[in-house]
């Protein structure tokens, strides 16, 4: 099983394509921001 944090970075990519179909503007900017900074989301598995 991968490691947690590829799982989540993965998930990142795929709800910031959701938002952005959606036309949910913050929600997309959000994701987009963690998809530039994988470090961000990589603190949640060490947390």
């Amino acid at each position: 099983m991968p490691p947690l944090s590829r799982l989540l970075n993965a998930a990142v990519v795929e709800l910031s394509f959701i938002a952005n179909s959606r036309k949910m503007p913050a929600l997309t900017k959000l994701f987009k921001v963690l998809d530039r900074h994988p470090e961000l989301v990589n603190e949640v598995e060490t947390a």
